[in-house]
């Protein structure tokens, strides 16, 4: 799901210098034609460094949406699993919506198969959380 037309101007995408730069310094796997470098690295062991990582000011904006994408796509593994911590989500929510103008298509996409109304099978684990972040955090963009 896209970006609703009156806020395509928020729509981002992770930059692979960037991707290749975190990748290095959290020693992450990258190749260059890598796709879908968030889930392929997905691990719920690295939330919470990641959550301690999303909390320091020393990102850029590039680094922090990049950061923000491997840290869902760990909370969704972690829920998949059954092994999420219960203050995993309620502190990346807190991040998500601190600055909803960096993170609105990543919150915009996990959360599109529940908004959809997909079937359970068919949704992320995060999906129905996200999606309640989401529409929060869309509201203030009106």
């Amino acid at each position: 799901m896209r970006l609703p037309d009156e806020l395509r101007h928020l729509e981002r995408h992770s930059l692979p210098h960037v991707e290749q730069r975190l990748s290095e310094e959290f020693s992450l796997g990258w190749y260059a034609q890598m796709q879908d470098r968030d889930l392929n690295n997905a691990n719920s062991d690295l939330t919470p460094m990641l959550i301690e990582q999303l909390r320091s000011s020393r990102w850029t904006e590039d680094e922090r949406f990049s950061l923000m994408e491997l840290a869902i796509a760990c909370v969704d593994e972690a829920l998949m699993v059954d092994v999420a911590e219960p203050e995993w989500w309620p502190a990346l929510e807190q991040l998500l919506l601190t600055a909803p103008e960096i993170h609105a298509s990543t919150m915009c996409y996990w959360a599109a198969p529940a908004l959809q109304g997909k079937p359970e099978e068919r949704r992320y684990p995060i999906s129905e959380r996200m999606a309640q972040s989401w529409l929060q955090a869309r509201s203030r963009f009106r």
